[in-house]
């Protein structure tokens, strides 16, 4: 709702105020109490707008956040670009650190504990993570070194990995390496 609309609102308040101040002498208590309902209506009705649109700008900001800390992280910066670089060059997979291998799936581990929880859905993230998220699931080495080797650790990440990847499936989107999907 933009700036314009608050003050429509606002003036139309203000007047049905100065309808009930002039009409209530003149028409009595029941013009009162129809003019006091609709603004009580039209009041309940701008702050529920309010708090939709302060709820969407939290969850804006919280993605945003996520993303922040996705490419501020230099372990997670180092994986991804060593995976970037295999699939882009359709070469074989190149050996990575345990260390940024970690780091990465435990990014990608609290993510998706916040998409289980509906804190955030996967429409929400998938421009930004979902192309991230399946290069790495279905990256071998790192499927060979923690995936599949410490599948424990990573049990939300294998419970959410069938649902994101029926969704881009669904919507036709690309995913990387798509020969090792995990079964």
């Amino acid at each position: 709702m933009n700036k314009n609309s608050y003050l429509l609102i606002i003036a139309v308040i203000l007047m049905i105020v100065m309808l009930l101040n002039i009409l209530t002498p003149i028409m009595g208590s029941e013009i009162t109490s129809i003019l006091t309902s609709i603004t009580t209506i039209t009041g309940i009705f701008s702050v529920f707008i309010e708090m939709k649109r302060s709820a969407d700008i939290a969850e804006c900001e919280f993605i945003y956040y996520l993303q922040k800390q996705f490419d501020d992280n230099p372990s997670i910066q180092a994986c991804y670009k060593i995976m970037d670089d295999d699939y882009a060059d359709e070469k074989e997979p190149s050996d990575i650190k345990r260390k940024e291998i970690v780091a990465y799936l435990t990014f990608f581990e609290m993510t998706c504990n916040l998409l289980l929880k509906n804190v955030i859905q996967i429409d929400d993230i998938d421009a930004l993570f979902g192309y991230p998220f399946f290069l790495a699931m279905n990256h071998k080495t790192i499927q060979d070194k923690e995936l599949i080797k410490y599948k424990q650790y990573y049990q939300n990440i294998h419970t959410v990995y069938p649902k994101w990847l029926k969704y881009r499936e669904n919507k036709g989107y690309e995913i990387p390496n798509k020969d090792n999907i995990i079964k």
